[in-house]
């Protein structure tokens, strides 16, 4: 709780800002949200390394490659 600035607990309350951290804390420990979470984590790393992921041609390359050598889906 120490991590947040001191306004912020003040803007809040100290019941709402406890409240707060508690269902976050306990958001994280479903199975499914930290799934999700760490998707949403991936998706955006690979979109970091790889900038032309998005791009309509890119894809159909990638596709093509992929099509033309199926082996190299299974390494």
């Amino acid at each position: 709780m120490r991590l947040l600035p001191d306004l912020v607990s003040e803007m809040l309350g100290s019941v709402k800002y406890k409240l707060s951290w508690q269902t976050a804390l306990e958001s994280l420990q479903d199975p499914y949200i930290n799934r999700h979470l760490l998707y949403c984590i991936f998706d955006l790393l690979l979109e970091f390394l790889v900038p032309e992921i998005p791009e309509e041609d890119f894809q159909r390359s990638l596709l093509q490659t992929l099509s033309k050598n199926p082996e190299k889906l299974l390494v």
